[in-house]
């Protein structure tokens, strides 16, 4: 709920998604649900993860595999800002698993992802510099069969007691069972992950400059 030009993030991502024709949105709560249902009300329908406090991402989206899985939709990150370009551009692209990554010259702390042959062949943090061809942009399209295989593979990470792993985690599992991730350049239109008051700040710059 940070404001960014005048609006909460989420807002700013709900707009982005409402102008590409996607009417329903479904966010996954857990702390400051109350505030965050109240402020949005009949704009957004909701999940509460009830385990949030100790609990990791993946724990989060399997609450939501009852509505989704065997459905196609798009997952984002409620921290993440994005030109509606780059939503528009994953929408178009055909594939079971789509992911949006950004070309650039990554750091040590980015979501690194290396891309060999059109596909995505493995995502960390732990990808060495130079091996890594772009960062993840946190936003994935699945197709119905996608999306039954994600849904199944983080039911298998929590039945196996690794729920406190990485989306990216799951994501590499995936890889290795043989379902491609077909990656989305989002250059040049701007995005931004904000994990800092640095990140914000940054937001807050390029707002101006997302459509």
């Amino acid at each position: 709920m940070l404001p960014v030009g005048g609006k909460p993030i989420l807002e700013h991502t709900i707009a982005a998604l409402h102008n590409n024709n996607i009417p329903r949105i479904t966010l996954i709560l857990g702390h400051g649900a109350s505030e965050i249902k109240n402020y949005f009300g009949e704009k957004i329908q909701s999940l509460f993860n009830p385990h949030y406090r100790d609990s990791g991402i993946l724990v989060s989206i399997a609450a939501a595999a009852k509505d989704f899985s065997n459905k196609e939709f798009l997952l984002l990150m409620g921290d993440n800002l994005q030109d509606i370009r780059i939503i528009s551009r994953v929408l178009q692209q055909q594939g079971d698993i789509v992911v949006a990554v950004e070309k650039k010259e990554c750091d040590e702390e980015d979501s690194k992802v290396m891309i060999d042959q059109g596909t995505i062949a493995k995502m960390g943090k732990d990808i060495p510099l130079d091996a890594a061809t772009a960062e993840f942009a946190m936003l994935i399209k699945f197709s119905a069969k996608g999306s039954l295989v994600f849904f199944n593979t983080i039911e298998k990470f929590i039945q196996e007691g690794k729920a406190n792993a990485y989306l990216m985690d799951a994501l590499n599992s995936i890889i290795a069972q043989g379902t491609p991730l077909i990656p989305v350049f989002t250059n040049p239109f701007p995005r931004i992950e904000i994990d800092t008051p640095k990140d914000l700040e940054r937001a807050k710059e390029l707002i101006n400059k997302m459509e």
